[in-house]
C-alpha cells in the first residue's frame, strides 16, 4: 500500500552572490526526495524568495515573511562576501529571515563559503558587515564552512537527512498511529478513516445552492452514525502490541538509514564499501519483515475481529 509522505518546507535563504550554490541546493534536495525522501516516506519543497507573489500594501519583506518564511519547517542560510539589501528592522533581507525563523524556535542550518573573496567585492562596506554578522550567529550555534559547491552538495545532503530523520522521530513519537494501523483499525470498526486526520471521512458530492433542495441532499448524502462500539480487551491488546512492534521497527529502520548517509559520507581514504553493503543488507532485511509484519497483522485483525461487532 502506498504511504503518504510527510512534507517539509524548507526555506532557502541567501543574499545574490551565492546564485550557484542556491542552485545546488535545490539539486541536492531533489535528488534526496527520489532518493533519501523514499525511503524515509518523506518530502522536502524547497521555497525561495523568487517563488512570491507579487503583493501591494506592505514592505518587499514583510510580503515575502507572510508567503514563504514564517511557516517555513526549516531553514538554509548561505553567505560568501555581501550582506543583502537592507531590510526594515534588520540588516538585510535574509538576516530578517534567519532571525524570524530562529525567534519561533525553527531550525535554520548556516553555510559560509570558504573560497576567496574579489578585489571588487570588497569596495563597499558589504563584506564588513557580514563579518560583524557572522560574528554574532558564532555566539549564537554552530556555523559550518565549505570551500566548493561540491563540499556543500554533501554537507547539506548528510544535514538535511539529519534533521528530517529527527523531526520524523518527534512526530512518530506523538503520533505512533501511522497509516498502517489506521488501516487495521478501519477494519475492525467497519468505518473509513482518514489516514492524514485519523478522523472517520464521509465524501459527499457538493451541496446544491437551491436551500429548497438541501434537506433532501442531506439525507442522501450523509451515513447514519454507527452504534458505540465497545472494543474486547482482545482487540486493544492486539492494536497496542501491534503499534507497539511497529514503532521499533519504523525506529530501527530510521537509525540504519542514518549509519548509511554517515558511511556514504565519509571520506574516500576511509570509505569502506563493505561496510556499506552491510547495512544495504540489513536494510532490505527490515524493510521485508517490516511488509510482512504488516501483512500477518491485516490478516489477523480481519479474521479474529469480523467486522460489525459491537
Amino acid at each position: 500500500m502506498p504511504q503518504q509522505a510527510t512534507t517539509f518546507r524548507l526555506l532557502l535563504i541567501s543574499p545574490g552572490d551565492v546564485a550557484e550554490e542556491r542552485d545546488v541546493v535545490i539539486a541536492v534536495v531533489e535528488r534526496w526526495n527520489a532518493t533519501i525522501g523514499i525511503s524515509l516516506s518523506a518530502h522536502v519543497v524547497t521555497r525561495r524568495w523568487e517563488v512570491a507573489r507579487p503583493e501591494m500594501g506592505a514592505p518587499p519583506q514583510d510580503v515575502i515573511n507572510a508567503q514563504i518564511v514564517d511557516d517555513a519547517d526549516f531553514g538554509v542560510a548561505i553567505f560568501w562576501a555581501r550582506l543583502g539589501s537592507p531590510a526594515e528592522h534588520h540588516p538585510s533581507g535574509s538576516a530578517e529571515e534567519v532571525a524570524r525563523l530562529v525567534a519561533r524556535g525553527a531550525k535554520v542550518m548556516v553555510y559560509f563559503s570558504a573560497k576567496p573573496v574579489p578585489h571588487a567585492l570588497l569596495k563597499d562596506d558589504q563584506y564588513d558587515k557580514l563579518q560583524v554578522l557572522r560574528a554574532t550567529y558564532e555566539k549564537a550555534g554552530l556555523l559550518a564552512t565549505f570551500d566548493d559547491a561540491g563540499e556543500l552538495a554533501e554537507m547539506v545532503k548528510e544535514h538535511v537527512s539529519s534533521l528530517v530523520i529527527e523531526f520524523l522521530k518527534k512526530e512518530r513519537a506523538s503520533n505512533p498511529v501511522g497509516p498502517v494501523v489506521v488501516d487495521v483499525l478501519a477494519s475492525v470498526e467497519n468505518t473509513k478513516i482518514d489516514s492524514k486526520t485519523s478522523r472517520p471521512s464521509v465524501p459527499a458530492a457538493a451541496p446544491p445552492a437551491s436551500k429548497p433542495g438541501l434537506a433532501a441532499w442531506v439525507a442522501a448524502n450523509t451515513t447514519p452514525r454507527p452504534p458505540a462500539r465497545h472494543y474486547t480487551r482482545q482487540e486493544i491488546q492486539f492494536v497496542t502490541t501491534y503499534v507497539g512492534r511497529q514503532q521499533e521497527m519504523i525506529d530501527a529502520l530510521n537509525d540504519l538509514q542514518y549509519n548509511l548517509l554517515n558511511a556514504e559520507n565519509k571520506p574516500a581514504k576511509a570509505h569502506d564499501q563493505q561496510a556499506i553493503d552491510a547495512i544495504k543488507a540489513q536494510i532490505a532485511d527490515v524493510q521485508q519483515r517490516f511488509k510482512t509484519f504488516q501483512e500477518d497483522a491485516a490478516k489477523v485483525a480481519k479474521e479474529n475481529f469480523p467486522t460489525g461487532n459491537t
